[in-house]
């Protein structure tokens, strides 16, 4: 299989990707009775909160929980997953203590939402992360956002990024210096803030950059960010290339680089049907991962929609916490009565609303019963 992408330019998966097409992520999940409502949503109205005048959701009900950027959307999308306007309404009668609280995560520096993410030149993290969630966030409460930096004025606000001096070659090469799922995470996030400062999806820069990330692609695994961990490689893949990148844009892998990329996903599943370091992240990363690739290829049915139901029976086996919530990592959870750190209540409920999405979007069972599947691969609710 050659690396090179022969339809660099034809844009052929629609923006966001097929899942988001077949299952949009913003809308009520398929099958869900008041029974499954129920369960999902016990808990996590419990985690609003509210001071100074702001309002926002922590990640469970204790008053010095986490509260980053992305947990109080993650709780709005548990509302319009679970279908649940009625308490989506509540949070508009509260939009502006939601908004205050928001713009406090903006940053007049670099003209965004900067949150947890780090601009820092020489540090590997977050670049893009936080901004488009707020942005989401106030969008869904008919708010409106600051104005996003533009052009070439825009760009030298962010120090780590290329400054379109001497060689992109170069720079790409140096942001893998330190490995390459390190570098792949710093070009792919590059590329997405250049594609908002110049509002362009595809032209003859992102193009270069493209080609130089396919020639990163591991010839084995098929994932494209490989170290020595194909399980940190696949989340990469699905962070970087796939959700960032590709979706983003519209554009299509190679089909036999999916199906490798989907045959290498499903071997880092274990027996209890949870993926690499059985995280809910992990098995977020790897269901959308088989998901997308199937409906892009068509190719693998059985064994991806098996890979699925395995995952999530792992999930809701070993993850839940009991009263409709999800733990979001496997250090969480409670070892000899005692946990080890604040539990991620709501980041974990989300990501598991998400798989059954993704789920859904595959498995026409799923799709049609959702609650008759469950019990069909041993969950009752």
């Amino acid at each position: 299989m050659k690396n090179e992408f022969s339809d660099i330019g034809k844009l052929t998966v629609p923006k966001g990707g097929l899942v988001e097409l077949v299952s949009p992520v913003f809308s009520p999940l398929h099958g869900l009775n008041k029974k499954l409502k129920n369960s999902f949503s016990a808990f996590w109205e419990k985690c609003y909160h509210e001071e100074n005048g702001m309002a926002s959701f922590r990640e469970n009900a204790s008053p010095d929980a986490d509260e980053v950027v992305e947990t109080t959307a993650c709780a709005m999308r548990i509302m319009f997953q679970l279908g649940d306007m009625e308490r989506f309404k509540k949070v508009l009668e509260n939009r502006k203590k939601f908004q205050k609280r928001i713009e406090t995560r903006f940053s007049r520096k670099y003209m965004i939402y900067n949150g947890n993410d780090s601009q820092d030149k020489d540090r590997f993290s977050w670049r893009m992360h936080d901004d488009p969630w707020a942005r989401k966030m106030l969008e869904l409460m008919s708010l409106k956002a600051k104005p996003f930096p533009s052009g070439m004025e825009g760009l030298r606000r962010f120090p780590w990024a290329f400054q379109h001096k001497g060689s992109l070659t170069r720079w790409l090469e140096n942001c893998c210096s330190k490995g390459f799922r390190a570098g792949v995470k710093e070009i792919s996030q590059y590329y997405y803030l250049y594609r908002r400062l110049m509002n362009v999806v595809l032209d003859e820069h992102g193009r270069k950059i493209i080609s130089f990330l396919f020639s990163l692609r591991d010839n084995k695994t098929g994932f494209i960010g490989m170290d020595d961990d194909a399980g940190w490689a696949m989340r990469g893949h699905r962070n970087n290339i796939l959700v960032y990148t590709f979706n983003d844009i519209g554009l299509r892998e190679p089909v036999e680089w999916q199906k490798k990329v989907m045959e290498s996903t499903m071997a880092l599943q274990k027996k209890d049907g949870l993926f690499h370091d059985g995280s809910m992240c992990a098995n977020m990363d790897a269901v959308q991962v088989l998901a997308e690739y199937y409906l892009q290829t068509g190719l693998l049915r059985d064994e991806i929609i098996n890979s699925i139901r395995k995952s999530i029976k792992g999930i809701f086996k070993l993850l839940s916490v009991g009263n409709g919530a999800f733990y979001f990592k496997t250090e969480q959870i409670p070892q000899k009565n005692k946990e080890t750190s604040s539990p991620w209540h709501v980041s974990g409920t989300a990501f598991a609303l998400e798989m059954i999405r993704f789920w859904q979007a595959v498995d026409l069972n799923a799709r049609k019963d959702l609650e008759k599947t469950l019990n069909e691969i041993g969950i009752e609710i």
